[in-house]
C-alpha cells in the first residue's frame, strides 16, 4: 500500500493526532505521522512514554483494513518484525518481549501501542511506535523500567530520519506478506526473536500473576506458558516482566 507521511515538530502524541483527524485521512492508503517531540506520549496499559525533544522516533501508522483480511491483534507483531529488521541491519541484536516490546541486552529499546476502531466494513488500526535512538543517559534514567538507546549502546549518534524511512519500507513489505498469506510465513521470525524463551517468569495476565516458563508462540501469535505441572496454557493478553 502507498504510505502518506506527515511530520510535525511537536504533538501530544502521534496516536492522538490520528484519532483526532481520522475523518480527513485517505482510506485507500497508509498514513504515517511522526514528530520530533511528544508532550503526552503513551505506552501499553496507559503508561506514560517519556518523549524528550529530538533524537528519538515517535511515529504512528494508520491502516484502514477490511474486516475479512486479518486479525488486528497481529499488526503490532508485524511492526515489531519490521523494527527488528531495521535495527538489526544497523548491527544491533534485538529481541521481542511479548507481546510487542523490543529489547536490546534485556533493556527496552522500543515500544508499540495499537488502538482499533471498528466501522461497518473496516477496522481502523492506529499503531504507534517509539524507538530510543539518540536518547541520553540523563533521560533514560527517568524511565521506570530497564531501558537503553542506540546511542548509549554504540557510543555514536544515528540518523533517526533515515531509520524511520527504513522502518516504513520494512513495515510495508512485511504487511503485504501478512495481508496475502497471514502470519504463518512470519511466525518463525517471531519465534526466533522471542525474548526470555525457556526462562521462568511471573507472568501477569491482567488479573493475577502466573508463574511459568516461556514456552513458544501459537500460529495466531499468542503466547504459550508452561506451568509447574507441565501443562501449557495460551495467553492473548498479558505482560512479561524484565528479568
Amino acid at each position: 500500500m502507498d504510505i502518506i507521511h506527515h511530520h510535525f515538530k511537536c504533538l501530544t502524541s502521534t496516536n492522538d493526532w490520528i484519532k483526532q483527524n481520522l475523518a480527513k485521512l485517505d482510506k485507500t492508503k497508509i498514513t504515517l505521522i511522526s514528530t520530533k517531540k511528544q508532550t503526552a506520549g503513551r505506552g501499553r496499559l496507559n503508561r506514560s512514554w517519556h518523549s524528550p525533544a529530538e533524537g528519538n522516533i515517535y511515529a504512528s501508522f494508520y491502516l484502514p483494513i477490511s474486516k475479512k483480511e486479518f486479525n488486528p491483534l497481529n499488526i503490532p507483531q508485524i511492526l515489531a518484525i519490521a523494527a527488528i529488521k531495521t535495527l538489526e541491519d544497523k548491527g544491533f541484536k534485538i529481541e521481542m518481549k511479548w507481546p510487542n516490546d523490543l529489547i536490546l541486552k534485556n533493556k527496552k529499546i522500543a515500544g508499540i501501542l495499537c488502538e482499533t476502531s471498528r466501522g461497518p466494513s473496516t477496522i481502523d488500526i492506529i499503531i504507534g511506535i517509539g524507538i530510543n535512538i539518540n536518547m541520553k543517559m540523563e533521560d533514560i534514567i527517568k524511565i521506570n523500567q530497564p531501558a537503553t538507546s542506540l546511542k548509549i549502546e554504540s557510543a555514536q549518534s544515528w540518523d533517526e530520519d533515515e531509520i524511520l524511512e527504513k522502518l516504513k519500507f520494512n513495515f510495508n513489505g512485511y504487511l503485504a506478506i501478512f495481508l496475502k498469506q497471514g502470519l504463518s510465513p512470519l511466525l518463525p521470525i517471531l519465534e526466533q526473536k522471542l525474548a526470555q524463551k525457556g526462562k521462568i517468569v511471573n507472568f501477569n495476565d491482567g488479573q493475577k500473576q502466573i508463574k511459568g516458563k516461556i514456552h513458544s508462540l501459537n500460529k495466531d501469535g499468542s503466547l504459550n506458558l508452561e506451568l509447574s505441572n507441565g501443562s501449557v496454557r495460551s495467553f492473548y493478553n498479558g505482560e512479561i516482566p524484565y528479568l
